[in-house]
């Protein structure tokens, strides 16, 4: 990462819907996971860098979606951690609400290719 930007925001992109959906047409490799990421399409994809060093728009979606990808990742160990079926239940609707916050934010982001949008 460079200039600060925050791997977190870097993980959201990656695993957001938008993304999957995407390499998955220009892979042409449907209904096949991410684990055979395949460099060369993996560059292609747009990756949209907000300007996240001064008041816009742009900076408060990249601080929430650092804030939200922060909160998932200990959200996700406090769940690790469980043994109880009912809190374990609570900590997967609370990533899943997360994650759909997460894959929103991502969506707000206006700077997509055309072909995007």
């Amino acid at each position: 990462m460079h200039d600060g930007n925050d791997g977190n925001y870097l993980m959201a992109i990656i695993n957001s819907r938008l993304f999957v959906f995407i390499y998955r047409l220009l892979a042409l490799e449907a209904g096949r996971v991410l684990a055979q990421v395949k460099p060369g399409v993996f560059y292609q994809l747009p990756m949209y860098t907000p300007n996240y060093h001064s008041d816009t728009p742009d900076k408060e979606r990249y601080d929430e979606i650092v804030t939200r990808v922060k909160a998932m990742l200990e959200t996700k160990k406090q769940l690790a951690k469980l043994q109880d079926d009912k809190d374990k239940n609570y900590y997967e609707n609370k990533c899943a609400s997360l994650d759909k916050r997460i894959d929103r934010l991502v969506l707000t982001f206006k700077h997509f290719p055309p072909l995007l949008c």
